[in-house]
């Protein structure tokens, strides 16, 4: 298979002090702490509590329009909750049941078949790891202990790639409303590549920014390096993709995490 990133194969691009390092709890994530951290400068703020207030400045990087934008951008991700679920949405097509599981002769082909459907869609970068169970989440945002199944056991990792002029304009509502853009690409994404599986007879379960790290399963897909900055850098897009993740029981063959040279940070 062609990796997403050239430079050199490694093996494993970081270190574990595995006396220390525990499953993180999702609750512990900036996106759920500001629902229940009140010693956080940032609990129960968005940009929604204070858009009116903003808007009436003038200031013409919050209007009303942009504002608009941004509410219209979430709309496939706030609205189709179905994006993440765990089991078949809708009724299955029984002429795709009488065909029964697809048998997998070749990990690798099918790879590049599940590779080709991503992109289809609208993933710009996608690569297949091992599911490494330190990187799932110990508790999820309602508390609850987080058991992958075992036999889902490999990743599809996809970045989908934003705005890059609209985020070079943040904090302006111009980038808050490509921050939208990308999630409700990604739900459409994982989605169909959920459905897609289940077609084939397998089991999928998606996910955006929930249940499992998706940095470090990127990292192990070959997607890009983990940055000083805390984020994936990637070859193509550097910081500035979404990323999101279908774990499966499809036979697949992994791709290899990869050394392209992120030594020094350049500014531009």
């Amino acid at each position: 298979m062609t990796p997403e990133t050239s430079g050199r194969q490694i093996e494993r691009p970081y270190t574990l002090d595995e006396t220390r390092y525990q499953r993180f709890d999702e609750r512990q994530t900036i996106f759920m702490r500001r629902f229940w951290d009140k010693d956080a400068s940032f609990f129960e703020q968005e940009y929604r509590a204070l858009a009116a207030a903003r808007i009436a400045e003038g200031d013409p990087a919050y209007s009303r329009i942009d504002f608009a934008r941004i509410l219209a951008s979430w709309t496939v991700h706030d609205c189709f909750g179905g994006a993440f679920s765990w089991k078949r949405l809708g009724q299955a097509d029984t002429a795709m049941m009488q065909l029964g599981r697809h048998v997998v002769d070749d990990p690798g082909e099918m790879s590049v078949e599940v590779k080709k459907t991503a992109r289809m869609f609208g993933a710009d970068l996608v690569g297949i790891c091992h599911v490494d169970e330190r990187w799932i989440y110990s508790h999820d945002r309602s508390g609850d202990r987080i058991d992958i199944p075992s036999h889902c056991r490999t990743a599809i990792v996809m970045a989908i790639a934003m705005d890059r002029e609209a985020v070079l304009t943040s904090p302006s509502y111009k980038s808050a409303s490509a921050t939208g853009v990308g999630y409700s690409k990604m739900a459409f994404a994982i989605a169909s590549m959920a459905q897609f599986l289940r077609n084939l007879r397998y089991d999928a379960i998606p996910m955006g920014n929930d249940t499992a790290l998706s940095i470090p399963l990127a990292v192990d897909a070959g997607l890009g390096q983990l940055g000083r900055n805390g984020l994936l850098v990637t070859q193509q897009f550097g910081p500035c993709v979404r990323l999101c993740k279908v774990f499966t029981d499809l036979p697949l063959a992994s791709d290899a995490p990869r050394d392209f040279g992120v030594t020094s940070c350049q500014v531009v």
